[in-house]
């Protein structure tokens, strides 16, 4: 039975088995047409299958007239903050997240950098189910081109954030221990620390798309990188997942210290240096609320989904989500 799962923010299958080539062009014509040309950034995660997919997507693009760009490997956020510097119609990852090896997926991104909302992916399947793609003539067709400052790009604004203390990390030489999952934070997260002054303790950090364990990065999988704190006496473990969207943190005593603490420190710190408004979804920890309130802070809880979160920190100008 194929496997293949449609949603308003993009598509997701196994290759061979529901995801084939014939599916990812008619959903990226069907992306392409909707947002009527114009540049889309196209980025992907390490699966030994993304660069077939990719060559797919740059094709098709190109014949919907698209001015197609690659970003080549990198993490998910960073295609995102490409799309609004380099002032995108959309972007495209090619990256099925923490799912098994055997899977890839699109993710369709709309023009400020966001997953598409039900608005606009029911648009873009629409037009998918009732063929009305906008394959051009020899005369119209995009064009295909190379981006290889995206991830330079993300680094320097994250180094730029003001209520960063950049000298007094460096000063303190953290030990980390790092688990790329031999995904694209790979290409990000080593360089990216070595930055910071950071000693790394490198675990599964070459980008080949072999998963040397369960790719999504909950304690269940962390048992790798939780003993290599200990032994090593690490200050500190990160995990993250292919497209290096998620992150699991584990202390320094080698245990995983899970999503809502994690969330709740995120909170803590920022309301520490700048209180205002916090959005986060109906499911999340109590504990944001208790720490907002030490900061007369307000929480806006929105549906599930980070695009509902991200859009409602977007309209309140929150300064975390």
């Amino acid at each position: 039975m194929a496997q293949l799962m449609i949603s308003v923010s993009g598509i997701r299958g196994v290759i061979g088995n529901g995801f084939t080539p014939a599916v990812v062009e008619k959903f990226v014509a069907a992306f392409g047409s909707w947002i009527g040309g114009g540049k889309v950034v196209i980025g992907r995660d390490t699966r030994v299958t993304g660069e077939m997919i990719e060559h797919i997507v740059l094709g098709t693009l190109q014949a919907v007239g698209c001015e197609a760009v690659r970003v080549g490997v990198v993490p998910t956020p960073t295609v995102e903050y490409a799309v609004e510097t380099l002032k995108a119609r959309g972007g495209i990852i090619i990256t099925a997240s923490h799912n098994p090896i055997q899977w890839n997926a699109l993710k369709l991104i709309s023009e400020a950098g966001l997953f598409l909302d039900e608005e606009q992916g029911n648009a873009v399947l629409e037009i998918a189910n009732r063929g009305k793609l906008c394959y051009q003539p020899w005369n119209k067709i995009g064009s295909i081109t190379n981006y290889d400052n995206a991830i330079r790009d993300h680094m320097d604004a994250i180094l730029r954030l003001p209520f960063i203390d950049l000298e007094g990390i460096r000063r303190r030489r953290f030990r980390v221990a790092l688990d790329c999952v031999n995904g694209a934070g790979s290409v990000f997260l080593p360089e990216f620390l070595e930055e910071l002054g950071c000693e790394i303790i490198s675990l599964n950090t070459t980008p080949n798309g072999l998963f040397p364990h369960t790719p999504e990065p909950v304690p269940e999988n962390l048992q790798q990188l939780c003993t290599t704190v200990k032994t090593a006496k690490a200050d500190i473990g990160f995990a993250c997942d292919p497209d290096a969207d998620r992150l699991a943190i584990v202390s320094e005593t080698g245990e995983p210290i899970g999503e809502e603490y994690t969330l709740a420190l995120a909170v803590r710190f920022m309301l520490s240096k700048r209180p205002g408004v916090v959005v986060v979804n109906a499911s999340t920890t109590r504990a944001v609320d208790d720490i907002a309130a030490e900061f007369n802070s307000q929480v806006i809880r929105t549906k599930v989904g980070e695009i509902h979160v991200a859009k409602k920190m977007k309209e309140v100008k929150a300064v975390i989500g």
